[in-house]
């Protein structure tokens, strides 16, 4: 497998392309019952190129030709040419410490930072947004206190911040550096200023941490723990002292285009079949505000699945809200949760609020019914991200505790290993035994993308990498 294909995992998510498919010919309109020979001929010519690019045949931007000698003949067509265009990022050696021979920092040990980070304010202690300035600790609890309006510019001695995958580039020593979403960074310096505010304010949700929270952080002779990527392969000068962390230059996206032709009475067809694959990316930016209202920032798809049901004597139903809760609707076409069943939504807008419902009833002893609601604030709700460390909830008798309903999702040390686009809702309905595993629902969201035929795409399937597929138009 080439290196191109290796360097694809490290890769951050790249703008999608809008795509315009042309159909042309030289003679007369294609007749509308061959249009499905002209797809199964582009099918086969980006195929071909999906192979080039896994096999490391096809490194950079480049267009094969095909004529003459070379002639590509496919079924009762041809493939004329492919052109790959690749989106590149350019790599970046950065040195710390040590002299002046060939790593960008100069200053003998010295890192100076700047940048414009969007926060991701976890709740959990091991990930969350935390700030020391003169004046005290600023958090999440500060931000929810305080509400959406809050600000604060000044002096700060240490942040430790997660980031958002579209707020992420920090530029240490001249060096614009993308940092992980699923690490937590440590910023401190005697030298530091910030400007932390809320880009989005929700004016009517102003005691609630709501809105898109950013921090410009400017610092100098900076520690700075781990060093981004902290994976990059490291060593010594050829004095002795310093380190240097390097990523070579690595791909972003590339973009098939194939031109073709097919061949019919006489006449000859042409057409251009197109097709983007893309690594990483598809992480969707959402927040989860303090009182469990899930707000997507982008156009996504949601699926909302029951991993489990435990609540004895008591049947629950589910219902959701894209609106923050003025409205629901059913799940699962009304009937009882028992564990497994999904349900998705197609198309939720940028800026739509979640909210999950969990309506139960039972009739043990005497009738007796409720309900709670993700977004409400209630001590009956938890919710889990990527990083938090799992509940240790004791089920009542006989029954399957949260973590068990979790454990797909966790780890040996009972970490919460999500993708970062999942969270997991669990609902304490009797308020008897305080196990919460009456309703355990994961939610997860999934960038819209144009709906393609990846049984065609064997090749990608079988790729040690991230990538995803873009678009595929044949």
């Amino acid at each position: 497998m080439g290196k191109v294909v290796i360097i694809f995992v490290l890769v951050v998510a790249a703008i999608f392309a809008t795509v315009v498919t042309n159909v042309q010919h030289r003679s007369e309109a294609l007749p509308e019952a061959l249009g499905k020979n002209f797809k199964d001929i582009g099918s086969y010519a980006l195929q071909y190129g999906v192979n080039q690019i896994s096999n490391g045949d096809v490194t950079e931007t480049t267009t094969q030709e095909f004529n003459g000698d070379n002639e590509f003949r496919v079924l009762n067509g041809m493939i004329n040419s492919i052109q790959y265009n690749f989106t590149m990022h350019e790599g970046y050696d950065i040195e710390i410490g040590g002299g002046n021979d060939g790593g960008n920092d100069n200053s003998n040990g010295r890192i100076d930072i700047n940048g414009n980070l969007h926060i991701n304010p976890n709740n959990s202690s091991s990930n969350r947004f935390e700030m020391e300035t003169p004046n005290g600790t600023i958090d999440r609890n500060t931000l929810h206190y305080y509400g959406a309006s809050f600000s604060y510019t000044g002096p700060a001695s240490s942040v430790k911040i997660k980031p958002k995958s579209n707020g992420r580039t920090l530029n240490i020593n001249g060096v614009d550096i993308v940092l992980n979403t699923n690490t937590r960074y440590t910023i401190t310096s005697d030298n530091m200023n910030v400007n932390l505010r809320n880009s989005n304010p929700n004016e009517n949700n102003k005691n609630k941490a709501m809105g898109r929270w950013w921090i410009q952080i400017d610092a100098t002779n900076v520690e700075l723990d781990p060093v981004p990527n902290g994976d990059w392969p490291d060593y010594q000068d050829d004095d002795g002292e310093g380190e240097h962390y390097v990523i070579d230059p690595f791909v972003q996206e590339v973009q098939i285009i194939a031109d073709i032709s097919m061949f019919h009475n006489g006449n000859q067809y042409d057409h251009s079949s197109e097709a983007l694959i893309q690594a990483g990316g598809g992480q969707v930016d959402f927040d989860i505000d303090e009182d469990g209202g899930v707000i997507v920032h982008e156009d996504v798809s949601c699926e909302i699945k029951c991993l489990g049901e435990a609540f004895a004597d008591a049947v629950v139903q589910m219902s959701y809200s894209i609106d923050g809760g003025e409205n629901f609707s059913s799940l699962y076409d009304g009937n009882n949760i028992q564990g497994g069943e999904t349900f998705t939504i197609e198309e939720l807008a940028a800026e739509s609020e979640v909210a999950l419902r969990a309506d139960w009833q039972r009739n043990y002893y005497y009738p007796y019914s409720g309900y709670e609601i993700s977004n409400s604030g209630s001590r009956w709700v938890d919710v889990y991200r990527d990083g938090d460390q799992a509940p240790n909830y004791v089920p009542y008798t006989g029954q399957q505790g949260a973590e068990e309903f979790m454990s797909p999702y966790l780890n040996e040390n009972g970490v919460v290993t999500l993708a970062e686009n999942d969270a997991i809702f669990l609902f304490e309905l009797g308020k008897g035994t305080w196990d919460y595993q009456d309703a355990v629902m994961l939610i997860t969201f999934t960038k819209e993308t144009t709906v393609v035929d990846n049984g065609l795409l064997e090749e990608l399937e079988n790729l040690d990498t991230s990538l995803q597929l873009v678009y595929w138009h044949p």
